[in-house]
Parts: C-alpha cells; sequence; structure tokens
C-alpha cells in the first residue's frame, strides 16, 4: 500500500518543506520508514501522513543542533517500564503539559507477560490469577508472545492508549529496549519465560 507523507514547518501545512510516497508493506508490519536530509538543524517541524483517503494524527518533531553546536534549551522526559494492564497512562498526559523537546525511554516499553497467566491448572495458581485480576486497571487479553506478529500485536496494544498516543506526536523519542521486549531476563539466546 502507498502511503503519502508531508513535513512541513507549520501544524497546518501551508508551508510544506518535504513530501513524498513511500510503500508500507506486510514485512514492515505495514508501517513506512522514512529517513529526511536536508532539514534545518535545531527546529521543529510538523508531519502527517495519508492513505486510503485517510490522513494521519499530525505529530511534531525536532532536528538535532548542527554539529558542534548546543541547544539553547533541552527538556528531557526520562522514562522505563510502563506495563499496560497495570494503569492509564495519565502520566505521559502530564509529560506532555511539560511540553518537552525528547522523550528518553530506557526499557520495558511493554511486558511480554499474559495476564492472567497461561494454563492455570491447579486451584491455587487460579486463586492467584484471580487476585492479579482483581488488581489490574485493565485487562490485557492477548497470549504470551512467541512470534513476530505477537509481538506486534503487543505494541499495538500499547500504542492503543490516547495518552502515549498523544505524547508520540508531541516531540521525538530516543528508544532503547531491556528484556521485557524480547524475554524477562534473556541473555542471548536463553531467558526465563513466563508462560
Amino acid at each position: 500500500t502507498t502511503v503519502h507523507w508531508e513535513v512541513a514547518h507549520d501544524a497546518q501545512f501551508a508551508r510544506v518543506v518535504q513530501r513524498g510516497d513511500a510503500l508500507a508493506t506486510p514485512d514492515w508490519g505495514n508501517s513506512v520508514h522514512v529517513a529526511l536530509n536536508g532539514l534545518d538543524a535545531d527546529r521543529w517541524y510538523y508531519y502527517r501522513f495519508s492513505c486510503l483517503g485517510q490522513v494521519s494524527t499530525t505529530g511534531r518533531t525536532r532536528t538535532a543542533p548542527a554539529a558542534g553546536t548546543l541547544a539553547a534549551r533541552l527538556r528531557l522526559v526520562y522514562a522505563s517500564c510502563q506495563r499496560w494492564e497495570h494503569g492509564y497512562y495519565a502520566a505521559w498526559r502530564h509529560a506532555r503539559q511539560d511540553d518537552p523537546d525528547l522523550v528518553v525511554f530506557v526499557g520495558d516499553y511493554m511486558y511480554e507477560y499474559a495476564s492472567p497467566k497461561a494454563n492455570a491448572q491447579d486451584a491455587s495458581t487460579q486463586a492467584k490469577n484471580q487476585a492479579q485480576l482483581a488488581q489490574m486497571a485493565r485487562l490485557q487479553p492477548l497470549p504470551y508472545p512467541r512470534t513476530l506478529q505477537d509481538y506486534r500485536d503487543r505494541y499495538a496494544l500499547h500504542k492503543s492508549d490516547g495518552d502515549l498516543q498523544a505524547m508520540h506526536a508531541h516531540c521525538p523519542w530516543l528508544m532503547t529496549w531491556d528484556d521485557h521486549e524480547v524475554e524477562n531476563d534473556y541473555v542471548g539466546n536463553n531467558g526465563v519465560g513466563d508462560v
């Protein structure tokens, strides 16, 4: 599927600086990845996508300062370890109000656990599952991920939260991963799964 993209100086897209088309393919999870050159250093830009008659929410991003220079101001949000079923993401609403230039997210953007744990055979585990469910703000309905599609589904679930979506649209993010983006306590090809 062809996706049209635009980058502009303003949120109304009256001053578009670059535009183009990109293919959304299944091997990339039907997403597009656009790398741009020629943008001015140390300034805000607005972007949007359109496809099949639909237009995305407008997002904004900021380019880095020119090499060898410092930004006049750099406001960061530092975060890690968000688990969708443990609560709503109101903290992102408050972070957005602080108007950061960049979010630095250092891992555990999502958790791979099933809620409740899969294959609860005995009464004791079933009772623990019920107690766990009673403490959750919202039920995470997905199974323990084993395939690329399972992980894509898990990320899509996390990104369904409106406050998280708004924070992603507000400013750029610098992301890394930790163990839960793969499997708890993994090292190389070895991990301790919670199945």
